[in-house]
């Protein structure tokens, strides 16, 4: 397995590394969060993704992208988490792109492909809804056709991005039972958007359609039923391989501020760092890192493979992200402890990390589930990392 990088791919890890670095400095992310009190973003940085690729890293080059795969992918993501990226690029550039990419025709697919590229259009995929512990398909909003077009009813919930100006919203038609994917405006006449935060300062949202009027065009699948639910599958794949590769950025910059933190503070006259008992578990930390990295980095090699199975993709994934829910809690228990009482204060980062990498184990669900051969994600577990919405009930974690 060949694990060095192209000519291309090194090039985007240097500018995915200079746009952290230089273009994404705390104080940017800081006025993100206080431009807009709903969406918690900014459109210069929204514009300066589009401008350094992000946001067409696998879309095809014809219509204005990279063309990349999960390698690609991976690469940026592992930069967002180091710098806790709160633009929603994952639900556009890669979820987004991936459903429109299986279920549209190839004309439709690259007229939204090109506007979501270029910075034009912020879209997110509503899907899951309220009765979705059973699974994804169990799922209860309708559409019905009309003289004008067609009627949309039903409520979509936790859609990841309150800012979206298109929702990708699945229904099942009612005269034919399939399952369908409309174009939804964010702001559509009659639909009604409850934006709230996030545990780790993001934007999400609820939506209800009750009896939305849509136009024909608003169709954008014309796949059956099956492949419509494949396609959602495979989409929410891609997000969690993609948050491996954000985690290990998370866990990274856990580390280092662990260690600066050991080497600075004074202890009986002498740095916290020279204890080894302390040594012995921040190179634990390190080790868990690059575990994660190795299975992660397997896992996006063989998601680009098209001669690997299905099968053969979805093992090298769950043991991706097996080990990433064990790297993360390791790796955030550890910051805390040994920052101390600072590790939970406002005035250092780590809590805000901590956050947003228990927001990755949620999307990947509890160990008994990851180790179980399945092929569909159950989100069920989203909904409990979701804090702040006045309908969501969240169980702390043992330790935070």
């Amino acid at each position: 397995m060949n694990l060095s990088w192209s000519e291309d791919q090194q090039l985007l890890m240097d500018s995915a590394q200079r746009f952290a670095a230089r273009y994404y400095t705390p104080e940017v992310r800081l006025r993100s969060l206080g431009h807009n009190p709903v969406t918690h973003t900014s459109p210069d940085v929204w514009r300066d993704l589009a401008e350094f690729g992000w946001l067409g890293v696998i879309v095809p080059p014809e219509a204005g992208g990279f063309g990349g795969g999960a390698l690609e992918v991976g690469i940026l993501s592992e930069q967002a988490g180091r710098c806790l990226l709160l633009e929603p690029y994952l639900w556009s550039a890669l979820e987004s792109v991936r459903l429109i990419q299986a279920v549209a025709s190839p004309a439709v697919a690259e007229h939204w492909l090109a506007q979501i590229s270029s910075g034009a259009l912020r879209v997110s995929v509503a899907h899951t809804e309220a009765a979705m512990p059973g699974g994804l398909d169990v799922l209860e909003t309708t559409a019905e056709r009309t003289p004008s077009g067609w009627r949309l009813l039903g409520q979509k919930r936790f859609v990841m991005d309150a800012g979206a100006q298109v929702l990708l919203c699945t229904a099942r038609v009612r005269d034919t039972g399939r399952v369908a994917v409309f174009l939804v405006r964010g702001d559509q006449a009659g639909a009604r958007c409850r934006p709230f935060q996030t545990l780790d300062e993001r934007s999400s949202a609820h939506f209800e359609f009750p009896q939305v009027e849509l136009t024909a065009d608003a169709l954008l699948s014309n796949e059956s039923s099956a492949d419509v639910m494949d396609a959602i599958v495979r989409s929410r794949e891609a997000v969690g391989l993609a948050l491996c590769s954000e985690a290990i950025g998370a866990m990274e910059h856990l580390l280092e501020a662990t260690v600066r933190y050991t080497q600075d503070r004074q202890q009986f006259g002498r740095p916290l760092s020279a204890n080894q008992v302390l040594r012995h578990r921040m190179v634990d930390m390190a080790v868990a890192i690059r575990e994660t990295r190795a299975l992660a980095l397997r896992a996006a090699i063989l998601e680009d493979d098209p001669v690997q199975s299905r099968e053969a993709k979805s093992r090298a994934r769950l043991g991706a992200t097996a080990k990433a829910t064990q790297a993360t809690r390791l790796v955030a228990e550890e910051a805390i402890q040994m920052h101390g009482a600072m590790g939970v204060t406002e005035e250092l980062s780590v809590g805000l990390y901590v956050k947003r990498l228990l927001l990755c184990q949620m999307w990947w669900g509890p160990l008994s589930v990851q180790h179980q051969e399945r092929s569909r994600l159950d989100l069920a577990h989203l909904g409990l990392a979701l804090a702040n919405a006045s309908d969501t009930r969240v169980e702390p974690a043992p330790w935070i």
